[in-house]
């Protein structure tokens, strides 16, 4: 009986000896495979909660210009990883704002900064019509009248919070002043005739979607 009970207290020593190093080994294959995708110098794609705000450097820099989503070496719209443009246009009726090929667009935009404020308007190159908030997150193109429904803020916050480096050097999100917890895009992958409106930027920077970033072309 003795014997037996030594016999059965040594299975038991090596069944835990074995799931202790069976534990270990997890553990080291995913350290391993975490230190192969820190190699790759790729940005962690993780959906975070939105940083806390960073003030914006202003409007970019230089005159009008097209307007289009911009484009990540890792984006995959419309399950194609080539590079595509969408621009923004007021065609076809003038007061709606969606996206089309940039080739096939001609409407610029100028970057008007408000005051000594660090938000801006967006303006039609040849005409007096602003961006303007409409509601909760419709997105038309108005008369400009000076409201804050026209006042707007380019924030690079979210790409500096993913360390997105070069690749986002001329990255911006645009956020209504009125709801900064909202972002101009389009309805999911980016397709021509597309119209934007403005949902939560957790939407946008999703991975399905990631269209929450713009840039002049």
């Amino acid at each position: 009986e003795a014997q037996r009970n030594l016999e059965t207290d040594n299975e038991r020593k090596e069944t835990l000896r074995q799931l202790k190093n069976n534990k270990k080994k997890r553990r080291r294959r995913r350290n391993r495979n975490k230190d192969k995708k820190d190699k790759t110098g790729a940005p962690t794609m993780t959906n975070p909660k939105a940083p806390t705000k960073a003030p914006t450097s202003g409007p970019p820099s230089g005159g009008a210009s097209k307007l289009a989503l911009g484009w990540r070496p890792w984006s995959c719209w419309q399950y194609e990883t080539v590079q595509r443009y969408w621009c923004v246009t007021s065609r076809p009726y003038g007061f709606n704002l969606e996206i089309q090929e940039c080739k096939d667009v001609s409407d610029k935009w100028t970057f008007n900064k408000v005051g000594n404020s660090q938000f801006v308007t967006i303006q039609h190159e040849t005409l007096n019509k602003c961006w303007t908030m409409s509601g909760t997150q419709a997105l038309l193109l108005k008369p400009c009248d000076g409201s804050d429904a026209q006042n707007w803020d380019l924030d690079s916050s979210e790409k500096t919070f993913k360390q997105l480096g070069d690749v986002g050097d001329n990255l911006f999100e645009i956020q209504p002043v009125s709801n900064q917890k909202g972002c101009v895009t389009q309805r999911h992958h980016p397709k021509a005739g597309e119209k934007l409106y403005v949902p939560p930027c957790a939407t946008s920077r999703s991975l399905g979607h990631q269209t929450n970033y713009w840039e002049k072309v």
